[in-house]
């Protein structure tokens, strides 16, 4: 059931590739930005009123659930890619990849229905519209790809009888 000349396998291997270099970016963009955020947040809280020990305690904690989070969000990611690589260049994970796909665009469409909130930079509703697109072609991509492969077993199974 491999079936690697199909467009749909090139583009969910160009997304795959695509969520790698996001999931990089987006440690390394963690990675550079907490600790400037983390001392703000510290003189922040400081100017609260609260002690020093305190206002570390809750910058430790927030920084905590942040952390834990982009972890959460780059595992997610990280099993989206080896599905994505999987099913283009081998034709294997494809029910994985369409279910991994629908929750993306799901939880896409919520970060796209937040925009409308108010408070977010251009920047910021540019890459959640970017990607909104990307999931769509993604789900889409896996759909027709896994139909693809279903209809070739069916060939080659005829063929066998």
């Amino acid at each position: 059931m491999k079936n690697k000349k199909s467009a749909w396998s090139n583009i969910i291997l160009a997304i795959s590739i695509i969520i790698v270099i996001s999931i990089v970016v987006s440690l390394v963009s963690l990675m550079v930005q907490l600790p400037a955020a983390r001392e703000a947040a510290e003189a922040e809280v400081a100017k609260q009123g609260l002690s020093e020990a305190t206002a570390k305690a809750v910058v430790d904690m927030a920084v905590s659930t942040v952390v834990g989070g982009v972890i959460l969000g780059v595992t997610f990611k990280v099993f989206e890619a080896i599905g994505g690589f999987l099913f283009s260049l081998k034709g294997k994970w494809g029910m994985f990849c369409v279910v991994v796909s629908i929750i993306v665009v799901v939880i896409n469409s919520i970060n796209l229905l937040g925009i409308f909130g108010g408070g977010k930079d251009a920047l910021t509703i540019v890459a959640n519209i970017i990607d909104a697109i990307i999931a769509i072609l993604f789900c889409v991509a896996c759909i027709k790809h896994r139909k693809e492969n279903q209809q070739l077993a069916l060939e080659e199974e005829a063929k066998a009888n």
